[in-house]
């Protein structure tokens, strides 16, 4: 009997996140002209991957500059700041379905 092989990648007919939907969202710059959005289209699946990828380069950053003498500077803390920002958006947007799957019974 053959074994499934197993993947490290996403496979969109494997990934039982992709039948919820996000929540649109904006993040970054102004309320009135975000620098980034996340778009309807979008699966939570992707969504919390992205998540996921943003808050481990926020880790790395923050473990390289914890070992440093003088630590990390400003720019530094706006960019991880940033980047967290980032990961909170696409985190918010990819459980809304989740979410609402919860609340009213079903997948979205």
């Amino acid at each position: 009997m053959s074994q499934p092989k197993n993947t490290t990648g996403s496979v969109a007919a494997q990934c039982p996140l992709e039948k919820f939907e996000i929540h649109p969202s904006s993040f970054g710059g102004t309320s009135e002209r975000p620098m980034f959005q996340l778009q309807p289209g979008t699966s939570a699946g992707e969504a919390l991957q992205e998540s996921s990828s943003l808050m481990a380069g926020a880790l790395a950053i923050i473990e390289h500059y914890v070992d440093e003498p003088g630590g990390a500077n400003g720019s530094v803390l706006f960019a991880i700041g940033f980047v967290l920002e980032g990961a909170k958006a696409l985190l918010d947007g990819g459980t809304y379905g989740i979410q609402q799957s919860q609340v009213h019974g079903g997948a979205k």
